[in-house]
């Protein structure tokens, strides 16, 4: 009879030594960095990616842990407008957000490129052309902030499943899990079902890795396991 064991070919455990397993992108406008036992992200006005080297095949798990940091507002340059895209302004944020920022932290699981490519070199040539933008990208984001968790699915941020009873906050150790078995999506958060989905057509294979978004985290824990 198969066991867990047989059915996951490949395992990883993060001791976070360093950021060898791992690709800030874009390389110029992302913060992340291994320091005391934990990776460190903080948002740069722009899409902030931690991305495992690693893409996940079939059946998965992710165990990540992580907490929320205050925001340091003042370490955060502004940057000239991407062509296409309306300019990001420190200042519009900060004035919008309460003053530990958005914390909001995104899940990236199982991404690939718009046309089912690489998602590594779809993202580079994207950003290149200055085209960027994640939600053209074929991907699942699970994401905390401080007023809900959500599930979408992209091409197009299609929501999945909306929680507005869970929220975000600071200096608490967040224990997410999520589990895809075929079809069905799973998505514990400190022991608590968040999310219960199928999808008929789901992603299979792909990226995983961390987006922030006008916040500022830790990361203490990551276990990834899939299929070869």
């Amino acid at each position: 009879m198969e066991t867990m064991a047989d059915h996951y070919g490949f395992e990883y455990e993060e001791d976070f030594a360093s950021l060898d397993q791992w690709l800030n992108r874009p390389p110029d406008r992302a913060e992340w960095r291994a320091e005391g036992g934990a990776f460190h992200g903080i948002w740069l006005a722009f899409h902030n990616a931690l991305i495992f080297k690693r893409p996940l095949r079939g059946d998965a798990e992710l165990l990540v842990d992580f907490r929320f940091l205050p925001m340091d507002w003042d370490r955060i340059p502004d940057f000239e407008a991407t062509p296409g895209e309306s300019p990001t302004t420190v200042a519009k944020y900060r004035k919008n957000l309460p003053p530990e920022g958005a914390m909001n932290f995104n899940i990236l699981f199982k991404g690939s490129g718009p046309e089912g490519e690489d998602f590594l070199e779809a993202y580079d040539d994207w950003v290149g052309k200055g085209k960027m933008g994640l939600e053209h990208f074929r991907t699942y984001f699970f994401t905390l902030t401080y007023l809900w968790a959500r599930m979408r699915r992209c091409p197009g941020y299609q929501l999945l499943n909306d929680r507005q009873d869970v929220r975000s906050q600071l200096d608490h150790t967040f224990s997410a899990r999520i589990l895809q078995e075929g079809e069905r999506f799973r998505y514990w958060l400190d022991g608590e079902l968040i999310h219960d989905i199928a999808d008929p057509d789901p992603h299979r294979n792909g990226y995983v890795g961390f987006v922030l978004s006008a916040s500022q985290v830790e990361v203490t824990r990551f276990r990834a396991r899939s299929m070869e």
